[in-house]
C-alpha cells in the first residue's frame, strides 16, 4: 500500500474527514482508491457515522502531584463484556490542566439497545501492577448515536477498602467499591472477569501488562506501549533496559503520548522533590531562614512570600508555608522558579529578609530574620489625619516614613499596597496581596478547619496544611484535646531515631526518669499490697477481695506502662517493623492502660461503698454475702469497662483520653464513750490514713483537672511539660499503692472484716457504758 499526493479540488472520490489513499493488488497490480477513516465514521468514504461514546476526562489530585498514574478506560455492557478500551499517562505537574477527549466505539453495528452500557475508569500506579481506585458511569441515553460525557475525576488519597476474603468473589477477585457511588464490585485478577470472577478467558498480553476484561484490552506499564503491550518507547529505552536515564537526579521519564498530550519532546521529566528543568539538571534555590536572638519564642509555622519583577508585565507573587518543628532553629524553603523579593510572614507581621536585582539560578541563600528587617505597618508611620485619607491619596505620603526612618526598609498598608525604600530613601510601593488563599484553590484536603496552602497557584509540587490550636498531623487529623493526651502525642515529635538516649530532649530523658521511678516504687508498692491481701484472713469480707483485684490492677497497669514506653521508643526507632506490630501498639497499649486504671478506679470505690455499708449495718453484716457480692461485681466491672472502651480499638482509634485514677483505702475505728469532740478527735488520730489518701486523690486529681481546663491543649511540641506533668500524675496511686493499705499504719496485719467487728463491738460498748452511767446518774 502506498499513499499518493492528490490534488483534492479534482479528486472525484473525497472521503469525509479521512485520508484518501491508493492501495495497490499485489495480484492484478492496480491501484484502487480507498479511504482511512477517522475511529468516528467508517464506510468506503467515510460516510457514516460511528455509534460511540466521546469522553472528555479531566483528573485532580489532592497531594500525589508528583505520582505517576496510569488511567485505563473501559466501555462495558451489563454482562461485563468489553466493547472498547483506551489507556493514558497522567502526572500532575505536567498534565494538572490537560483535558484527554477519546472515542469508546461499540463491538458491533449497531449496538444492542437492549443492554445497558457503562464507562469504567481504573487508574493504577506506574508498574500498572499496583491498583488504586475505580470509578463507573452508566451511559444514560442508549438511542442517541453519539453519547457524550464529560467527567473530572478527583484521586483519592485513600485507597478504598478491600475485603480480600469475601466469598462472593472468589479466588480470583476481590471485593472493593467505586468510589463515585459506593457500589461494591470484584476486581477480577488479569485473566478473569465477570460479575464474580469466575469466567476465565486467555490473556494475550505481554507478561508485565494487566489484562483488562478481554484478551486483547491490555493495560502496559510506563515504558510500553502497543496493542499487546511488546512495543517499547524509543525515548526511555535507556530506563527499562537498567541502563542509564535521560533524567538526572533521580528524575522520572514519561513518554508523550500525541494523542492527548500536546508537547514537543518524545518525553518530559517528573522531577524529585528539590530539582527542576526539562532534564532535572537544576537544584532548587534554597533559602535558609534562621530568627535572631532577639526572639524568645519560635511560631509553630512560617510564610515566605517570593516576588518576582517583570520588566512588561504586572509582578508574581507565590506564597509558600513551612512548619517549624520543636527542635528546628533553620527553616528551609525551596524554590523553583526565579524571584527578586523575599518576604517572611507570621504572628501578622513582615519582614524583609532578601532582596536581589538580578536572579542566580540554584543558589544558596542564608538570611536572618530581626527587628531591622521588619516592615511596619502605616498605623505607626503616619498621623490619624493622613491615615483618614483615600488610599491613592495617602500613596503620595509615602515617600516621608523613608526619609524620616533612615534605617526602615519596608512598610505595607494592609489593603493595597507593599512599599520598599530604596538607595535614595524614597518609597518604590507595589501592588500586594494581602489575602493568601487558604483552600488549596478550592480543594481543602485539611481536617479539623485546617487552612490549606499551594506552592504555585497553578500546576502546584507540595502543600502544606496549617493547623488550628490543638490540632496536627500532616492533614491536622490528630487532636490533643483530651483530659490527658497519649504518650505519643506528647512524646512523639520529641524521640530522636537513631540517637542514644544521652543525646535525646530534656522531655524525653525526664520521661525516662519518671517512668523508672514510678515502675520501680509501683513494683515494690504492688507486691507487698499482693502478699497482704492474698492472705485469707484479708478475704474474709468482700472489702478484701476488692483490695486484692486492685492491686492485681496496679500491677498490671504499672508494666503495661513500661510497655508502652519501650514500644514508643522501638516504634520511632523503626524496630517494629511489621505493620501489624505497630497498629497493635498504638490501639492496644493505651486501650490497656486507660480500662485497667478505670478498673482500678471502680475497685476503690466500691471499697468506700462496703466500708460505708458496714459502717451503717454494724453486726449485721453478713461476709458471706458480702464475697459473693464482690466477685461478681469484679467480673461485672471489668467487662462493663471493656465493652464501654470496646469502640477505640474496633474504630483503630491510635490517641485515647486517660482518665482520672484513684487509690484504696482501708477504714478502722474504735467506739468509745465520751464527748462527740473527743470522739472525733480520737477517730481523726486513728483514721486520719483514710482522710489523707482521699485529699491526696483529690490532690493528684486537681492539678490534671487544672492544666485541663487551664492550659485546654498542647497547642505546641516546644512546649510539653504541661501535659507531660498531667499524664505522668495519672500513675501516681497504682504506684503508691501500698500507703493507703494498713501495712504503713499498723505493723501486725489487719482486715476490713476485723475493723468493721471492732467498730460494731465498740459501738455497742459504748451504747451500754453510756445506758449505765445514765442509769446511775438517775438512781443518784
Amino acid at each position: 500500500m502506498k499513499r499518493y499526493p492528490f490534488d483534492f479540488p479534482n479528486y472525484w472520490r473525497p472521503c469525509n474527514r479521512g485520508i484518501p489513499i491508493k492501495s495497490r493488488q499485489i495480484l492484478t497490480n492496480k491501484y484502487d482508491d480507498q479511504c482511512l477513516c477517522p475511529p468516528s465514521y467508517y464506510g468506503a468514504q467515510c460516510e457514516y457515522q460511528s455509534q460511540r461514546v466521546s469522553l472528555t476526562l479531566q483528573i485532580l489530585t489532592d497531594m500525589e502531584w508528583r505520582t505517576l498514574f496510569i488511567i485505563g478506560i473501559t466501555l462495558i455492557d451489563n454482562d461485563y463484556t468489553v466493547h472498547s478500551f483506551e489507556q493514558f499517562n497522567y502526572v500532575s505537574i505536567r498534565d494538572c490542566r490537560a483535558k484527554f477527549t477519546t472515542y469508546l466505539l461499540f463491538k458491533s453495528r449497531p449496538k444492542n439497545r437492549t443492554s445497558q452500557y457503562f464507562v469504567r475508569i481504573d487508574i493504577f500506579l506506574r508498574n500498572a501492577s499496583e491498583y488504586r481506585a475505580s470509578w463507573l458511569y452508566p451511559i444514560q441515553f442508549t438511542f442517541l448515536p453519539v453519547h457524550r460525557m464529560a467527567i473530572q475525576l478527583n484521586i483519592p488519597l485513600l485507597v478504598p477498602t478491600k475485603d480480600d476474603r469475601s466469598s462472593f468473589c472468589g479466588e480470583h477477585g476481590t471485593s472493593t467499591q467505586y468510589v463515585n457511588n459506593n457500589q461494591k464490585f470484584c476486581y477480577c485478577d488479569s485473566g478473569w472477569r465477570g460479575s464474580r470472577c469466575d469466567i476465565r478467558y486467555e490473556c494475550y498480553c505481554s507478561s508485565d501488562s494487566v489484562c483488562m476484561g478481554s484478551s486483547t484490552s491490555c493495560l502496559c506499564p510506563l515504558y510500553k506501549f502497543g496493542t499487546r503491550c511488546h512495543l517499547e518507547h524509543v525515548a526511555c529505552r535507556s530506563i527499562s533496559s537498567k541502563l542509564s536515564s535521560p533524567c538526572f537526579n533521580d528524575g522520572v521519564c514519561v513518554p508523550a503520548d500525541k494523542r492527548f498530550v500536546n508537547v514537543d519532546k518524545p518525553f518530559i521529566c517528573a522531577c524529585s522533590e528539590g530539582f527542576s528543568g526539562d532534564l532535572c539538571q537544576f537544584n532548587n534555590s534554597r533559602v535558609e531562614i534562621t530568627f535572631s536572638e532577639e526572639f524568645d519564642s519560635f511560631p509553630t509555622s512560617i510564610f515566605a512570600h517570593f516576588i518576582t519583577v517583570h520588566r512588561n508585565t504586572s509582578h508574581t507573587h507565590v506564597s509558600m508555608l513551612s512548619k517549624i518543628a520543636f527542635d528546628q532553629m533553620v527553616v528551609v524553603f525551596q524554590f523553583p522558579l526565579e524571584f527578586h523579593i523575599i518576604f517572611v510572614e507570621f504572628d501578622r507581621l513582615y519582614y524583609l529578609i532578601y532582596l536581589q536585582s538580578n536572579y542566580r539560578s540554584s543558589q544558596i541563600i542564608k538570611t536572618q530574620i530581626n527587628s531591622a528587617g521588619q516592615c511596619l505597618h502605616i498605623d505607626k508611620l503616619f498621623n490619624s489625619t493622613i491615615l483618614n485619607y483615600h488610599p491613592l491619596r495617602r500613596a503620595k505620603f509615602y515617600h516621608q516614613p523613608c526619609r524620616d526612618r533612615i534605617k526602615l526598609q519596608c512598610f505595607y498598608d494592609s489593603s493595597t499596597f507593599m512599599c520598599l525604600c530604596d538607595s535614595e530613601r524614597k518609597a518604590n510601593c507595589f501592588n500586594y496581596d494581602f489575602n493568601i488563599k487558604r483552600n488549596c484553590s478550592g480543594k481543602n484536603y485539611c481536617m479539623n478547619d485546617g487552612d490549606c496552602f499551594l506552592d504555585t497557584p497553578t500546576c502546584p509540587t507540595s502543600s502544606v496544611c496549617q493547623c488550628k490550636d490543638c490540632f496536627y498531623g500532616v492533614r491536622c487529623q490528630f487532636s490533643t484535646r483530651s483530659f490527658n493526651p497519649s504518650l505519643d502525642v506528647i512524646l512523639g515529635y520529641h524521640i530522636r531515631p537513631s540517637v542514644s538516649l544521652s543525646r535525646q530532649t530534656n522531655a524525653v530523658k525526664t520521661s525516662f526518669g519518671l517512668i523508672l521511678l514510678l515502675c520501680t516504687t509501683g513494683f515494690v508498692s504492688t507486691i507487698f499490697s499482693l502478699i497482704t491481701f492474698q492472705a485469707k484472713a484479708s478475704q474474709e469480707f468482700g472489702c478484701g477481695l476488692y483490695l486484692l483485684a486492685t492491686s492485681i490492677t496496679s500491677l498490671i497497669t504499672i508494666f503495661i506502662l513500661l510497655l508502652r514506653f519501650c514500644l514508643l521508643f522501638f516504634n520511632q526507632y523503626e524496630i517494629l517493623a511489621k505493620p501489624w506490630l505497630k497498629t497493635s501498639h498504638c490501639v492496644l497499649m493505651d486501650f490497656l492502660l486507660r480500662i485497667l486504671l478505670n478498673i482500678g478506679d471502680w475497685f476503690n470505690a466500691f471499697v468506700a461503698i462496703e466500708r460505708a455499708y458496714m459502717v451503717i449495718l454494724g453486726t449485721k453484716v453478713r461476709k458471706e454475702k458480702t464475697k459473693q457480692i464482690a466477685k461478681c461485681v469484679i467480673v461485672i466491672v471489668i467487662l462493663v469497662i471493656i465493652l464501654t472502651g470496646i469502640h477505640d480499638p474496633i474504630h483503630r482509634q491510635l490517641y485515647y483520653e486517660e482518665e482520672d485514677k484513684r487509690t484504696c483505702a482501708r477504714i478502722r475505728s474504735k467506739a468509745r464513750g465520751g464527748s462527740f469532740s473527743k470522739y472525733l478527735g480520737e477517730q481523726f488520730n486513728q483514721h486520719y490514713h483514710l482522710v489523707i489518701s482521699a485529699c491526696v486523690l483529690v490532690l493528684l486529681a486537681l492539678p490534671r483537672l487544672i492544666i485541663y481546663l487551664y492550659g485546654g491543649c498542647m497547642k505546641s511540641a516546644r512546649e510539653p511539660w504541661l501535659a507531660l506533668s498531667g499524664y505522668f500524675i495519672s500513675f501516681v496511686p497504682p504506684v503508691r499503692n501500698i500507703k493507703s493499705t494498713p501495712i504503713l499504719n499498723r505493723i501486725r496485719p489487719r482486715t476490713a472484716g476485723a475493723d468493721a467487728k471492732e467498730f460494731a463491738t465498740n459501738s455497742h460498748k459504748s451504747s451500754v457504758n453510756s445506758s449505765l452511767s445514765e442509769k446511775k446518774r438517775k438512781e443518784k
